[in-house]
């Protein structure tokens, strides 16, 4: 497969949303060229709704409540959808290149990260009222200017600060009422591809450079690098209190103590990881390159589930509820919904 980088990619996209029991067992309906073609242990699923909207291929998702999903794009927009209705309540403009990250401030505020090397933030009313504004000056409180590069990656720190990762290998932190700059924390050799909050005294950043640094949220200074990764490290998600896990271009996904910063163990199977996401009972889910998204059994390590129809790169994965995910690859968006026997 040719080397693809996850900050180089430039397509449409399709977010598929995919709903399974409890069990061990899936099952995914996809369609393709009109076409339904059906893996079916004992969960069947349906497409109940497909949106055509973007352009260029999704490099962000949040899911900011219970009714509204944001995307960002390739094309510099940012899309709402309503999640009840499907539809797209509004376009925002704003950004004069790619947006590669989204972050809920709080229950009205949004910020974006982009190409740019900005980040905007943005009014959350502003949504319940959006077609009325005229001019995306009105609708955007704030344009933090700080990285030389993109903006790849946003971090809501603690109840005071956030952060931003950029390609310009620095992560900077911000107030957040005031949206004032506050620091710059300098260590990583390569682009910052991701962030997590791991507790409330340390959070961890991901880079190209293959590794992981562990900083403290306090002080900010590194407290830990973590260097077993072969290649570059893409995600990094929670799995509990105890553990987190990161998933690297050498085709792993890596299970980390918290306390300790010990690799418990390693997870195979993909070609190259994108992303992934953590559900209820230990359950993993894993996009990558190769066009699958795997989903893993963490008691046992074991993968339970593969999909081989999806057309193209799974490049993000969010959790709409306990049992329903969102992926986004090629062409179109689609929802699916578990069928009611």
């Amino acid at each position: 497969m040719e080397n693809v980088s996850i900050l180089q990619l430039r397509k449409s996209l399709r977010i598929i949303i995919f709903d399974f029991a409890e069990t061990n067992t899936f099952s995914v309906k996809f369609l393709l060229n009109k076409k339904t073609f059906q893996m079916s242990l004992s969960t069947k699923f349906v497409n109940v709704y497909t949106l055509i909207g973007h352009s260029f291929y999704v490099f962000c998702l949040l899911k900011f409540n219970e009714n509204i999903l944001i995307s960002g794009c390739g094309s510099s927009t940012i899309k709402i959808w309503n999640l009840k209705t499907f539809s797209c309540l509004k376009t925002l403009l704003g950004h004069s290149a790619s947006v590669y990250s989204l972050l809920k401030l709080n229950s009205t505020t949004l910020a974006s990260g982009s190409k740019d090397n900005s980040i905007k933030i943005w009014n959350v009313f502003d949504y319940q009222c959006i077609s009325t504004l005229k001019g995306y000056e009105k609708k955007i409180i704030s344009c933090l200017n700080g990285h030389k590069e993109t903006v790849s990656c946003l971090l809501r720190v603690n109840g005071k600060y956030f952060a931003s990762g950029s390609e310009d290998q620095t992560i900077k932190l911000w107030e957040m009422d005031s949206f004032k700059y506050i620091n710059t924390l300098i260590g990583h050799k390569a682009s910052i591809s991701c962030l997590l909050r791991l507790n409330k005294k340390y959070f961890a950043s991901g880079s190209l450079d293959k590794s992981i640094k562990i900083w403290d949220s306090i002080n900010y200074q590194c407290m830990k690098t973590l260097t077993e990764h072969s290649e570059p490290v893409v995600c990094i998600l929670k799995i509990n209190f105890d553990s987190f896990a990161s998933g690297s271009d050498d085709s792993s996904f890596k299970i980390w103590d918290i306390n300790t910063y010990n690799c418990i163990s390693t997870l195979f199977g993909h070609e190259k990881i994108f992303c992934g996401l953590i559900l209820k009972n230990n359950t993993l889910i894993t996009g990558s390159a190769d066009k699958l998204i795997k989903i893993w059994r963490l008691e046992t390590n074991k993968c339970v589930f593969t999909s081989n129809y999806l057309a193209d790169f799974v490049y993000r994965l969010i959790k709409i509820n306990e049992n329903t995910f969102a992926s986004c690859c090629e062409i179109s968006i689609n929802f699916w919904s578990r069928e009611e026997s």
